[in-house]
């Protein structure tokens, strides 16, 4: 049985983290297992693992992006920056600092 939005809502809101400790602490083993303790009511386990992957799986790819997007500003700041071996690159846009 795949989860309700109401089930999405509250682990959403619970957080990936949250939901990892609260699945690890009862007992029920197996997919199939009933975890209990979930104010919208019982969930599958099976059902929570794979949200917790898709989360997982969403995380890494947005980190992904983030750090191939940082390396195409530090690239493009080298060639923009006539002081570069001086310049402290940091990722934020425009965010060039001197050293001292």
């Amino acid at each position: 049985m795949p989860l309700s939005d109401a089930n999405l809502k509250e682990l959403e809101t619970m957080g990936a983290p949250q939901v990892r400790l609260h699945v690890s602490q009862w007992s029920g083993r197996g997919l199939g297992a009933d975890i209990g303790g979930f104010k919208t009511g019982d969930m599958l386990r099976g059902d929570i693992l794979d949200w917790l992957v898709a989360k997982d799986r969403a995380e890494k790819r947005f980190q992904g992006w983030m750090l191939f997007w940082a390396s195409v500003q530090i690239r493009s700041a080298r060639y923009e920056c006539p002081l570069w071996p001086l310049a402290d690159v940091s990722i934020t846009p425009l965010n060039v600092r001197f050293r001292e």
